[in-house]
């Protein structure tokens, strides 16, 4: 039992959600604080009234209480905070998608109660005097005094805002249109572990019957589902679909031609892809995907009115690349 002097009580009041959230929000509160700081969690009733849990704070001499309540419809957490010397209570509420699960919800609760501490209710133990009174040293500019209090790590949640930049490899089996290039994408969460993609890409190669290098830009719309898959959200799998605009255009050079011919033309299409990715730091995550592009339609390449070469309409692409999160 702690009766000694509590910085901050915790009281949980109703419906958990399941195992693994509590002990998944105290981690990452101790964790956020600082092991210098007496934290302890409490469960209550549903009927319990504000005056009977601000007088058991009170009774254990903690200068914070924080009551968290839980809900399932909607899934949230609503947090209450009071200093029991003030009774001022302020409230906050968190909202989860349904994919989030009971350990990744604790954790982000933790985090948001520690944010919510304020300074003066910090109290951690008297540490012994020193063996002579040499003064505190003052922190080098630019350094952080092991004293402050620890900020929260940044927890993204299933779907966030994303830029992507990557490598591009695009192999047509039987036939031309691939080749080696670059995309840059922008995600924009719907909801869940789904978002809206646009991206464009830019790919080179060449076309050996035609003596034509080829230069293909592609722009892209559609939708990816990726939720993140363990408790630390730092593995990534998912799929994306999109509808394509492919420009393809070849450049033809012989020895009896003056200056380069260029030949265009736009066709329409659609692409699905296997993508994964690891969160490496808080905002960064390699990715890579690997999939098929479909032209919905064939290009031949005509040279002196013979048929030399054409664009295969099925291709297969990969992907490399950094996504940044936000």
């Amino acid at each position: 039992m702690l009766l000694a002097a509590v910085s901050v009580l915790v009281i949980v009041t109703s419906g958990e959600p399941p195992d693994g959230s509590t002990p998944a929000m105290e981690q990452a509160l101790r964790g956020a604080l600082g092991r210098d700081v007496p934290v302890a969690v409490r469960m209550a009733g549903e009927g319990a009234s504000d005056e009977s849990l601000v007088a058991t704070a009170s009774s254990e001499h903690a200068a914070l209480l924080v009551v968290v309540v839980w809900s399932e419809r909607p899934r949230r957490a609503t947090l209450r905070v009071v200093k029991p010397s003030e009774g001022r209570w302020t409230d906050r509420e968190i909202r989860f998608d349904n994919g989030d699960v009971a350990s990744e919800r604790g954790r982000t609760v933790g985090f948001a109660l520690a944010s919510m501490v304020p300074e003066d209710a910090l109290s951690p133990p008297e540490r012994p005097p020193a063996p002579s009174p040499v003064p505190p040293a003052t922190p080098a500019p630019g350094r952080t005094s092991s004293a402050e209090t620890p900020a929260p790590p940044y927890l993204p949640g299933p779907n966030p805002l994303a830029l992507e930049a990557s490598a591009l490899a695009v192999t047509a089996p039987g036939g031309y249109g691939g080749g080696l290039g670059g995309a840059l994408a922008v995600r924009v969460p719907l909801g869940g572990a789904f978002a809206v993609r646009g991206a464009v890409s830019l790919r080179g190669g060449e076309v050996a019957p035609a003596q034509a290098t080829s230069r293909v830009i592609v722009g892209y719309a559609g939708v990816s589902w990726q939720p993140w898959l363990d408790a630390r959200r730092r593995w990534a799998l998912g799929v994306r679909c999109d509808a394509l605009l492919i420009h393809h255009d070849l450049g033809h050079l012989s020895q009896d031609d003056p200056e380069v011919t260029h030949l265009s033309r736009f066709v329409p299409g659609v692409d699905l892809a296997l993508e994964a990715g690891y969160r490496f730091a808080d905002r960064a995550a390699f990715v890579a995907a690997v999939g098929a592009e479909v032209a919905l339609g064939t290009t031949d390449v005509v040279v002196r009115d013979h048929t030399v070469a054409s664009l295969t309409p099925g291709r297969v692409l990969g992907e490399v690349g950094l996504r940044v999160l936000f």
